[in-house]
């Protein structure tokens, strides 16, 4: 309130100047009062929901005689948004807490001015909840499911919010949160085919477009991006046609991404795992490997490795894909902020004959470890399956239709058939929330995507369902810490 304190500070001292300075001579009346007591002095609103006041004034004075105007302090600037007498206003409001809201009413007939100041606490919406990128005709939108607001559904919130929409060109490529290591909010990072941008989370304003302010250069850039990834503290990589794109570290005498120097040529989808801190694996296509990069909050060029998995007794031939005629078609890890020394990677591969495997590596030191392979057996899994781990129970997630198995990473026990939807279509996206009570899932219906929300506490009993007018291409759960 800061603000107000100062506005009503300098009103009084014109008063009292006036006062001072006024030596004639009048005719005084008592003037007609309004009464303004009645107006709340301090709200709450979520952004994206609508602000309504009702301008309940008590007065002798005809409406007819009287001009209302509601204030907001945008940042340091009072702006006018409503010169109605009551307030209904579309919240875009930036965040923040004790932001002032001013109400005025002028007597026009007797030319004095009332003021009613209100303590406005805007809050962001966008700290808990499901996350949805859509592919829209062609073009990138987002939806939010607001948990911290009670499961209200934000429809396309990058027109709504962000409003920059040069900024997301193209087809939208993934979603993924961006994590800064030293505060409790997780950013949100949107990839698409021509641009994307890293979103505040607090603000849900851009706050680094990816083309303009991530590479050092894009002359050499040969797009469109296929696939973006991220680990805790930056942005470190980037796909486009296939090539790996680094975020340099100062020792190299660079700023921004460029492409990472890999031993031969090699072609990287969109299949690789992150959240690993100083680790991210990637599926080199063309050679059937794995590529590793090592870095903390950027990474070194010098420490992006060709790799393969290796046991205690640094046997690669028995868990390397190209040796065994099979692909990686995903990866996934049980760390969706930070390495522990928990951590375990599952990866799931086809072999030449069709059938599906799944392997299991812990990352340690400089090494990946190769912990385990084994067979899925056959119907299981097809080429339309898709992946999410649990961020607390050891479990991987694996869906056939609209049918999910169940994969105990500790044990190896392989439950088929853990949950059948009722809706169906198949299962586009899955994704866990972090306490492992939650699990996200996204349907194709044919005409746009059915959003499920599953309850792991209660055999995947159905919480909450959304229609989605588009199909999902990506799909993440965020909680600010």
């Amino acid at each position: 309130m800061k603000r107000l304190k100062i506005l009503y500070g300098l009103v009084i001292v014109l008063l009292v100047t006036s006062c001072v300075n006024d030596e004639g001579n009048y005719d005084y009346k008592n003037l007609p009062n309004i009464d303004l007591s009645k107006i709340p002095s301090e709200l709450d609103i979520f952004v994206g929901d609508t602000l309504s006041i009702k301008g309940d004034i008590v007065t002798s004075v005809d409406d007819n005689d009287l001009e209302f105007a509601w204030y907001f302090d945008e940042l340091g600037a009072f702006d006018t948004i409503s010169n109605e007498k009551d307030l209904h206003v579309f919240v875009d409001f930036v965040p923040g807490l004790g932001r002032n809201l001013l109400y005025s009413v002028y007597d026009t007939k007797n030319e004095v001015h009332h003021f009613k100041a209100l303590a406005l606490d805007v809050i962001t919406p966008f700290s808990t909840g499901w996350a949805i990128l859509k592919d829209k005709d062609g073009e990138t939108e987002m939806d939010f499911i607001s948990i911290s607001n009670e499961g209200v559904f934000y429809e396309d919130v990058l027109a709504t919010f962000v409003k920059e929409p040069d900024t997301f060109e193209g087809k939208p490529i993934s979603l993924n949160l961006h994590w800064w290591k030293w505060t409790p909010r997780s950013n949100i990072n949107i990839v698409t085919e021509y641009g994307g941008a890293i979103i505040d989370a607090f603000t849900m304003k851009v706050s680094e477009s990816i083309l303009e302010d991530k590479f050092y250069s894009t002359d050499y850039l040969d797009l469109p991006f296929t696939g973006g990834f991220m680990t805790s503290g930056d942005l470190p990589s980037l796909v486009a046609n296939g090539k790996l794109y680094l975020m340099a570290t100062s020792g190299d005498g660079l700023g921004g991404l460029w492409e990472a120097p890999a031993k031969g040529d090699y072609y990287i989808g969109n299949v690789g795992t992150s959240h690993i801190y100083q680790n991210m694996i990637f599926f080199d296509e063309k050679n059937r490997r794995y590529l590793r990069i090592a870095g903390g909050w950027s990474v070194n060029y010098s420490e992006v490795l060709e790799y393969v998995l290796q046991d205690d007794e640094w046997n690669t031939p028995a868990f390397d894909p190209a040796n065994l005629g099979m692909d990686c078609i995903w990866m996934g890890s049980n760390s969706y902020r930070d390495f522990t020394a928990n951590t375990i990677v599952v990866h799931v591969l086809k072999d030449d004959a069709g059938a599906f495997h799944i392997q299991k590596s812990q990352p340690w030191n400089s090494r990946f470890y190769a912990l385990s392979q084994m067979r899925v057996d056959d119907g299981l899994l097809n080429d339309n399956s898709v992946f999410a781990m649990d961020y607390v129970q050891p479990y991987a997630y694996m869906s056939n239709g609209n049918v999910i198995h169940r994969f105990n990473h500790t044990s190896e026990a392989f439950q088929a058939n853990y949950i059948t939807l009722d809706v169906a279509g198949n299962i586009t996206r899955m994704i866990s929330s972090y306490d492992s009570k939650m699990l996200g899932v996204a349907v194709d219906n044919g005409a746009g995507s059915t959003i499920l929300i599953l309850d792991l506490e209660n055999d995947g009993a159905v919480l909450e369902t959304y229609e989605v007018d588009s199909k999902v291409v990506d799909f993440k759960y965020k909680e600010d810490l």
